[in-house]
């Protein structure tokens, strides 16, 4: 009898220590921030520990009808994940583990693994945060690990009887959208440890590309040579990262730099165009070696020794902008 007891205390304690580390996550700072959609419409925030990711969603919708977020292999509605928070028709409201199945229709999954933590209403905006398990080794979870994930955004009309049964495709009744992202970045530094910068001494180059017609195909790949300052002492590249005209974000999939490397008494000139194009002039084979990458959703710091550089980048999608 004591054992029992004894044994009953310690799975209590257990179970209140995973609510308190779940909940510090949840109520903490959430430092990593993205707006789904402009001026405020949709907003993502969230943090993270080694097992659970916290998210609060905000978003300017009436306070009856329901938000989705989730997660798919390659950004399909069909075949998700989702936590949902909804409101029924007698005014209960209600966070759900649901997946949808190869049409798009929800339905709740066996066993729930997102955790609610608070919801602030008002007339025109609703803000949500709850916990979701990074792995649950479900057959119908998403498994979060580290790397660009396809996140999905879905706001529907309510109330509703339930969500099981409700849809996700649906394109006339609801909202949907889908970003990828890097929800399990490095953790920022605290400003005490971080090591300090002389910005004095920091110079920026920007190589950008000269307002682009991008061809109406699904896939181009557009290449700048451009020549770095001569420099007279050794220098480090401290960051690396996009620079992307704002509203041409989705257009953009990856850049790379590279290194050309000509041989000896060969010059390389300044050029820009399409890197499959006929006119593109032969000295592009010498630019090979890949020196830093980006794709959509990632961030990247590097710190390389450099001299005497050329660099290139790439661009890709598929409509007639201007980049």
């Amino acid at each position: 009898m004591f054992l029992a007891q004894k044994m009953v205390q310690i799975y209590q304690f257990v179970i209140l220590t995973l609510l308190l580390v779940e909940a510090t996550i949840a109520k903490s700072g959430l430092p990593y921030r993205v707006e789904v959609e402009k001026q405020g419409r949709l907003i993502l925030s969230w943090n993270y520990n080694d097992d659970h990711i916290a998210v609060d969603l905000q978003a300017k919708i009436n306070p009856k009808s329901w938000i989705a977020f989730g997660f798919s292999d390659y950004g399909e509605f069909t075949h998700a994940d989702f936590c949902v928070f909804w409101t029924d028709l007698w005014g209960r409201e209600h966070l759900t583990d649901v997946f949808s199945d190869g049409k798009g229709v929800l339905h709740v999954d066996q066993t729930q693994n997102c955790q609610f933590v608070s919801v602030n209403q008002t007339t025109t905006r609703t803000q949500i945060r709850f916990i979701r398990k990074r792995r649950t080794c479900e057959e119908e979870d998403y498994q979060l690990e580290e790397g660009t994930t396809h996140t999905l955004y879905v706001l529907g009309p309510g109330p509703i009887a339930t969500i099981e049964g409700q849809s996700v495709t649906n394109e006339n009744e609801i909202y949907k959208n889908m970003l990828r992202l890097s929800l399990f970045p490095p953790k920022l530094p605290d400003e005490e440890t971080q090591p300090s910068v002389d910005e004095s001494k920091v110079k920026v180059m920007d190589v950008l590309s000269e307002k682009v017609q991008v061809p109406a195909k699904e896939t181009t790949y557009w290449c700048v040579i451009k020549k770095l300052p001569s420099l007279f002492q050794k220098n480090h590249i401290i960051r690396y990262e996009s620079n992307i005209q704002e509203g041409n974000e989705d257009l953009v999939h990856h850049i790379e730099v590279f290194h050309c490397e000509a041989p000896p008494g060969q010059q390389l000139f300044e050029w820009e165009g399409d890197c499959d194009a006929d006119t593109a002039p032969q000295e592009i084979e010498h630019c090979k070696r890949v020196i830093g990458a980006w794709a959509m959703g990632e961030f990247l710091l590097r710190q390389i020794c450099y001299h005497y550089l050329y660099l290139q980048r790439w661009i890709t999608h598929m409509a007639s902008e201007n980049v």
